[in-house]
């Protein structure tokens, strides 16, 4: 993170080559930091003593729910640990939230009115406020806001309130940027680290194994502690007791199973009447939700944020995981539907560990009483077979696996995907026969027919038998394969729209726009800014229009025709068109391009093409023309 330093002392650069260099670092900034750093830079000769940006964060219907800060200038050593509040504590957030198109000023905090005894003391040694909301028009959605504070009374004069408003769009864009960026990167990481706990699930043969991969889900966010609590049923189907199945990180040895009353968890109650979904809790020391029994047990165990998910599966209850930080912590939307999400598909996982359980034990303690054992079996919704383990022969299949094997292809099993069939000794029965141990197996059955099915397999070992449970996850396959592609479309429109913002039209006066082009140049993107430029933002006074290639590394042929065609289109609609901010790569490439520049200017600086868009602006529309 960059740590930006104070403006050299001396006379301020002129305006024009301030609000210059704000544009170029403010179309180059990598991040928060250095945003925040250009509108210092350009602020300097006014004197803040500190800005802040926060980013806001809407509900539903697209109203300020939640401000999070987001960086200070000048930088603190130890930022302050409270970084989100609701939106309407921020700063003079009665006014900006009611106009946002306006930044809001107050010269003298301690005798303006409109500011309650609560919002000064937060204030802290300021004594004038500047308030810029940032909300992007085109997309109609709340980006963030913007504060300048100054230690003495400061009332601003008419070039800081014009500097003002000239930011505004500029600190937008590049604020909306950059949220997309961070936007794309969530998604992704949210659906890689959905993926990799899917699978994860899909493979443990433990209840805390299951605990770990959800555990595990939750540590990246600094959770340290979770547990894992099976639930029973009375005959109504309402909660009665809890068991202490798994803690997480694991203890040697694992504790005892201990058995609770529901009735001691007053979340029950508030599951039972708003149905089963995640509880979030970001200080169980001052959340009522919280019995004071169940927060006396969390606080000696260092827990003071904490979550809880209901695992329940075809409307019956399985478990309950519980996770812990030892600090507040206020979980994301990204984070909340990732635990929503994992917490649902440990729910499948953990209901059929339970059912396996549960005939593994019907037949170590059952196995004369086969009548029983296969009407229990046969109504599981998984597979299960079970042979001798010394002979391979069948003893007992159930009528989901008798299902799922009819009608098989020799050899029956292939790697998934392929026709290559997958070997004898290989099959989790011969290796669950031969270790003794549990073993897991994924794999294609194809049927004569040509039909395909996904199905995981688990042999475990008892006795002197050895039980296959197979699972048919075809559909599942295909869920994950649907919401992959979700995910890319999401992906690809998100790009759309970031390469949408990267070309905007910034106005420094009614008569002058000025068009900062970051990236390559492709036709696509050509076509784009040519649309973007002749319609001139729908602004019918611009005489000049300055395209800066300050961020553009090089340029080929096409990306010239473009740009040339661009410049060519704006002398049709009566402006002057300016390039500026050539690489040296991208002008040697247009000297042996050949490319006609007749009826343009070109200038080296940014700077340089303001102050020759000023001159031309100024002059009568005949002379405009150079």
């Amino acid at each position: 993170m960059t740590d930006p330093s104070p403006p050299p002392p001396g006379p301020p650069p002129p305006l024009a080559e301030r609000l210059a260099d704000l544009y170029t670092a403010l179309a180059l900034a990598p991040g928060e930091p250095e945003i925040l750093a250009a509108v210092a830079r350009a602020f300097a000769p006014y004197g803040p003593a500190e800005l802040r940006l926060a980013y806001i964060n809407c509900d539903e219907r697209g109203r300020p729910r939640e401000a999070e800060h987001i960086a200070r200038w000048p930088p603190l050593a130890e930022p302050n640990l409270v970084r989100r509040l609701p939106a309407v504590q921020l700063p003079l957030a009665h006014l900006w939230l009611h106009t946002p198109d306006e930044p809001h000023w107050s010269a003298d905090l301690d005798a303006d009115p409109r500011l309650d005894r609560a919002t000064r003391a937060r204030l802290g040694d300021l004594r004038s406020l500047a308030a810029i909301p940032l909300r992007d028009e085109r997309l109609g959605a709340w980006q963030a806001a913007l504060f300048l504070g100054w230690t003495e009374p400061h009332a601003p004069s008419p070039e800081e309130q014009f500097v003002t408003h000239a930011l505004v769009a500029a600190v937008t864009t590049a604020v909306t940027a950059r949220r997309t960026l961070l936007a794309h990167a969530d998604a992704f990481a949210e659906t890689s680290t959905l993926y990799n706990a899917s699978a994860e699930l899909n493979q443990t043969t433990s209840i805390p194994g299951l605990l770990h991969v959800v555990a595990a889900t939750a540590a990246a966010y600094g959770a340290t502690r979770a547990a894992l609590l099976t639930v029973d049923e009375d005959p109504d189907g309402r909660p009665a007791w809890l068991t202490l199945q798994a803690t997480w990180p694991a203890e040697d040895p694992p504790p005892e199973p201990t058995r609770h009353s529901a009735a001691d968890l007053p979340l029950i109650e508030l599951w039972l009447r708003d149905g089963l979904v995640p509880c979030f809790f970001t200080d169980i020391t001052d959340d009522r939700r919280i019995d004071p029994a169940t927060r006396a047990a969390a606080v000696a165990l260092g827990v003071r944020g904490a979550a809880a998910l209901p695992l329940a599966w075809r409307g019956r209850w399985t478990a309950i995981v519980a996770l812990g930080w030892p600090a507040p912590h206020a979980a994301r939307p990204g984070e909340q539907r990732l635990y929503t999400a994992v917490a649902r598909q440990a729910a499948v996982a953990l209901d059929n560990r339970l059912l396996l359980a549960q005939a593994q034990r019907a037949l170590a303690e059952h196995s004369h009483q086969r009548t029983t054992l296969a009407t229990l079996l046969g109504n599981l919704p998984i597979g299960v077979f079970v042979s001798d383990a010394a002979t391979g022969a069948t003893v007992l299949i159930n009528r989901v696996a008798a299902a799922l094997t009819h009608g098989l292809a020799e050899p029956g099993f292939y790697h998934p995907g392929t026709d290559v069939p997958i070997p004898a000794d290989v099959y989790p029965i011969t290796r669950a026969a031969r270790t003794r141990q549990v073993a897991t197996l994924e794999c294609d059955f194809l049927r004569r027919d040509g039909a395909r099915l996904r199905v995981d397999a688990v042999s475990t070992p008892v006795g002197d038998r050895i039980v296959t449970v197979f699972e048919d996850t075809s559909e599942r396959r295909l869920a994950e394969h649907e919401r992959t592609r979700m995910q890319d479309d999401l992906i690809r429109l998100q790009a759309t729209a970031l390469a949408e913002r990267s070309s905007p039209l910034i106005p420094i006066t009614d008569e002058i726009l000025v068009m900062p082009i970051v990236g390559a140049v492709d036709p696509e993107r050509g076509h784009q800014i040519l649309e973007t430029l002749v319609g001139l933002g729908g602004r019918t006074r611009v005489r000049v229009a300055i395209l800066d290639l300050t961020g553009v590394p090089e340029i080929d042929a096409l990306a010239a025709e473009a740009l040339v065609g661009a410049a060519r289109a704006l002398r049709l609609r009566g402006a002057l068109p300016i390039l500026t901010g050539f690489q040296p790569a991208a002008a040697a490439a247009l000297t042996t391009l050949g490319v006609d520049l007749r009826g343009i200017l070109v200038c080296a600086t940014l700077q340089q093409a303001i102050v020759q868009a000023t001159a031309a602006a100024r002059r009568p529309v005949r002379e405009a023309s150079p």
